[in-house]
């Protein structure tokens, strides 16, 4: 292979596109709302529907350990956005608080297939 300055500026072009594409795919990611959900409520079947390149975070056992995973979730979303009861709703809203978050939009929804209580859909973002 002949080393000319052709050769040489289309490898270093390449390797500027090659290098960027990590850092664009990071940004799609990061743009795109963090999902919370209980995968043990029938109703977040539906919430997920039509989101699956979205980041997802599920809550199913999180008393447990204390919240654990919602405060290591990385990187820091811009946005969640989330299907989940009051108690959980609670404990994840001072969670992204601490993270820069801040609740724009909440409702009440009866939990109509899950036959216990209410649930609620919230967004919430970066400040």
């Amino acid at each position: 292979m002949k080393l000319d300055r052709r050769t040489t500026m289309k490898g270093s072009a390449l390797l500027g596109a090659s290098a960027l594409l990590p850092l664009s795919a990071a940004r799609a990611t990061a743009d795109q709302p963090l999902m919370v959900y209980d995968s043990r409520l029938k109703e977040t079947h539906a919430f997920l529907q039509g989101r699956q390149g979205h980041p997802r975070l599920d809550i199913a056992g999180e008393e447990g350990s204390l919240w654990q995973a919602a405060r290591e979730v990385g990187p820091r979303p811009r946005t969640a956005e989330g299907l989940t009861r009051w108690s959980d709703y609670v404990q994840l809203r001072e969670i992204f608080e601490e993270q820069g978050l801040r609740v724009v939009a909440e409702r009440k929804l009866a939990a109509s297939l899950a036959g216990r209580g209410e649930l609620f859909r919230w967004s919430m973002q970066a400040r």
